[in-house]
């Protein structure tokens, strides 16, 4: 209780801090359904292939073209790995939208929620062992 607060004000502003919170917390559930549904895409430069992902850069789909079948299996692999890496990247930023809509743009919160995705999007497959959504 601040100097000179009645109880009843004191009451008011932990009633108000309570709601706050109770808010952030139904904004992350709604947040955290709309990652479970987003996918990322993105094509090849050459239009060989398309990948889409999840949030956490899950491969969902890949379909290749017949100029993708020409490739060597090496060259096909690493196109492969870019392009998902871009896909997931697309999908991090989405992410980042959904995090500015659900928190407001420039928020704390909001803010971290899209570097955490962009960090997990640069390091690639390998830190994708359990994602932040689980």
């Amino acid at each position: 209780m601040a100097l000179g607060d009645s109880y009843e004000q004191t009451q008011a502003r932990v009633t108000a801090q309570v709601e706050q919170a109770q808010e952030r917390a139904r904004r992350a559930t709604a947040l955290r359904q709309q990652v479970e549904q987003l996918v990322g895409e993105a094509r090849s430069p050459r239009q060989e292939l398309q990948v889409r992902v999840d949030a956490q850069g899950r491969l969902l789909d890949l379909e290749l073209s017949d100029a993708a079948l020409d490739l060597g299996p090496r060259d096909l692999a690493q196109l492969v790995l870019r392009t998902a890496a871009a896909a997931h990247q697309r999908a991090a930023e989405q992410v980042g939208r959904l995090a500015e809509e659900a928190f407001g743009e420039g928020s704390d919160l909001a803010r971290r929620v899209a570097e955490e995705a962009g960090a997990r999007a640069a390091a690639g497959p390998a830190s994708q062992e359990k994602g932040p959504w689980s």
